[in-house]
């Protein structure tokens, strides 16, 4: 038995070491404009390889797979989180809504999706993000998704980083600098 328990120790370390949350929060990984915010229990970021401005990222601190699987604590401040985030993000000039998710296919850590969805998405939309004449907005956030990944040279683009500093400012007030990390600084 205690080769089982070693084993499937070994397997959770291998899939955390493949985790593209858990390598951004070691430093591995760099999102554009850098961590948004960080606690004990939560981070925000900017979407790694989307260039789109203001598609943003929370994650709980601890890997975890499921949202079932969140501590009361972790819930609790990743709630306020995605509130304060989606609330910014609609205030983006040309947001007309901000799409929340958690899908988790490409990462087995939870995160949530917070997209926003511009007026200009919709008008280069294809007819296949409708259904039954309505826009789908989980289809809509797929093909924006594709056809606006990105190099991470584009991922630094000034407007990104620009958008990426005003929701750090305005969640972390007096926080304007950023250190190595990318994390918020006291002035």
């Amino acid at each position: 038995m205690g080769g089982e328990l070693n084993s499937d120790n070994e397997k959770r370390k291998g899939a955390m070491d493949m985790c593209l949350t858990c390598r951004l929060l070691a430093g591995e990984l760099v999102p554009p404009g850098g961590v948004i915010i960080r606690t004990d229990k939560v981070v925000l970021h900017h979407c790694l390889d989307v260039l789109v401005p203001g598609y943003l990222v929370a994650s709980p601190v601890r890997h975890v797979s499921t949202v079932a699987g969140l501590s009361d604590g972790e819930l609790a401040e990743m709630a306020h989180l995605l509130r304060a985030a989606a609330g910014l993000a609609e205030a983006i000039a040309g947001v007309e809504k901000v799409y929340v998710a958690s899908i988790g296919e490409e990462t087995a850590h939870v995160h949530f999706h917070l997209f926003p969805r511009y007026g200009w998405m919709r008008e280069k939309a294809p007819p296949e993000v409708y259904a039954g004449g309505r826009l789908d907005g989980l289809r809509l956030m797929a093909h924006m998704r594709e056809s606006c990944r990105a190099g991470k040279t584009e991922m630094t683009a000034r407007e990104i980083v620009e958008v990426v500093d005003w929701i750090r400012m305005k969640l972390t007030p007096g926080k304007h600098a950023k250190d190595q990390t990318g994390a918020g600084v006291e002035d």
